[in-house]
């Protein structure tokens, strides 16, 4: 009893020394839980972790307000169709009415009609000003800003993650951190997605030349980003060399094009190497117009990127594509969140794709949410994740990791 006492009369420094070590947000849940003096201790102690499993962000309007889904599923094997147990709902109005993206490290990035772009920490709800959308090098050809801001940013990526102190202070001023967190979006709307970035601090978002179709998906690796168009041709930008204004440079192409199945990049477990991933759907397109369509997904194909670094940091990487049957003991998670790969454990299957609906040149009149689900790369078969109804025109369901 004498030592369960010594444990319970921690210091409240050497307490926070343990949460700054803890790896996931659950572990520091669990830790508040033990015993009064450690969650008084610990009260006033915002630590930024990630969630231990990807949550499911589920849309706006399934509820007021928004909420999070928790993506612990259940533990048999069987996966049940209804995959999701628990739902938590949190208040968030940061978020209401914005378009939503996941940015990876625990962030999303949102943009509203006021066209302010914040870096935003669902659960802890820190905000982090980027610079606003009218300074982006190019806009909308037709229509206002504030008519076309739900759809103008595609993708973000951001090249490392923001500690606990630092964001604490990034609320006050974001010129903190040296070097800065590089932030990367593909942006301009439907089929027209041009790509910029800023640093913490900008003012401005500063344009990447780039000759390419529109952009399907940015990751960031080894120091550099990665993209990849709707025609399967990969693109790599170093924005560390100090170009005033950064050029995209391909390095590789799909054997064939395709331009309806949407694209994305992900980076391995490991963080050896890349995978480029295809997701094919199925359309079925009804007309008079204005246009609409029904789709759903029916495959998915997975390349492996060999890149090869030169011992000269400015020249160009090489790059081959080797088509791959299964991406081994990990599972990816793709669609409006910067492009995640995890280690399984007893709620996530391993060689497996979760995927959430990202088709917004398909659902922008109807509404997203529809086509989700876990695709098997053993047996290609897909289940479903979420067995509820979660549909919105602007943000629907995303995964927040």
């Amino acid at each position: 009893m004498e030592g369960d006492k010594n444990w319970a009369n921690l210091p409240a420094d050497i307490l926070i020394a343990i949460v700054e070590r803890l790896s996931c947000l659950h572990d520091f849940t669990g830790l508040t839980a033990v015993c009064k003096s450690w969650n008084s201790g610990t009260k006033d102690y915002k630590p930024l972790l990630p969630p231990k499993y990807p949550l499911l962000l589920l849309a706006e309007d399934v509820v007021p307000g928004s909420i999070i889904s928790d993506g612990e599923f259940d533990s048999d094997s069987s996966y049940s169709t209804d995959n999701l147990r628990r739902t938590y709902k949190i208040e968030l109005p940061e978020a209401a009415g914005r378009l939503i993206l996941g940015a990876n490290y625990g962030w999303l990035l949102t943009l509203g009609r006021d066209l302010q772009i914040h870096l935003l920490h669902p659960l802890l709800r820190y905000q982090i000003p980027l610079p606003p959308m009218l300074t982006f090098p190019a806009q909308y050809r037709n229509g206002t800003p504030q008519e076309r801001f739900d759809m103008f940013i595609h993708k973000v990526a951001m090249s490392s993650k923001v500690a606990t102190k630092d964001a604490v202070n990034l609320l006050h001023d974001t010129r903190i951190l040296t070097p800065p967190p590089i932030v990367m979006v593909c942006y301009g709307g439907c089929g027209f997605h041009s790509l910029a970035y800023c640093r913490f601090g900008d003012k401005e978002w500063t344009g990447v030349e780039i000759q390419s179709r529109p952009t399907d998906d940015i990751v960031y690796h080894k120091g550099r980003f990665y993209t990849v168009n709707n025609g399967g041709e990969v693109f790599v930008c170093d924005i560390q060399n100090g170009c005033e204004r950064p050029r995209a440079t391909k390095i590789a192409s799909l054997p064939f094009e395709t331009f309806q199945d949407r694209k994305y990049l992900v980076e391995s477990v490991s963080g050896s190497t890349l995978f480029l991933l295809v997701h094919c759907c199925k359309y079925k397109i009804f007309y008079p117009l204005p246009r609409r369509s029904k789709y759903r997904t029916t495959n998915f194909l997975v390349w492996k990127m060999e890149i090869q670094d030169c011992d000269d940091c400015l020249e160009i990487p090489s790059c081959t594509l080797t088509k791959e049957n299964n991406i081994g003991n990990q599972a990816i998670f793709v669609g409006r969140n910067t492009s995640v790969s995890i280690s399984p454990s007893e709620t996530v299957r391993p060689n497996c794709i979760y995927f959430t609906d990202d088709r917004t040149d398909c659902y922008h009149r109807v509404g997203g949410g529809h086509d989700m689900g876990i695709f098997s790369m053993e047996d290609r078969t897909i289940e479903p994740h979420f067995s509820g109804k979660s549909i919105h025109f602007i943000s629907p369901p995303l995964w927040y990791i």
